[in-house]
């Protein structure tokens, strides 16, 4: 299985974009970026889930 995004292209990404990380966090940035498009590549459409369970 071959990578999407992988670290180089992240950090590229961020580079170009001047986005370099400049204070250390507990988490880096190239992290909360792989973290953010995870949460945007595993949307599954629940945005009426509460309507579906009866409330």
């Amino acid at each position: 299985m071959s990578r999407v995004f992988t670290a180089e292209l992240v950090d590229g990404v961020m580079a170009k974009h001047d986005r370099i990380e400049r204070r250390h966090r507990l988490l880096s940035a190239r992290r909360v970026v792989c973290f953010v498009l995870a949460l945007c590549l595993c949307q599954d459409g629940t945005e009426g889930a509460d309507e579906s369970m009866g409330e």
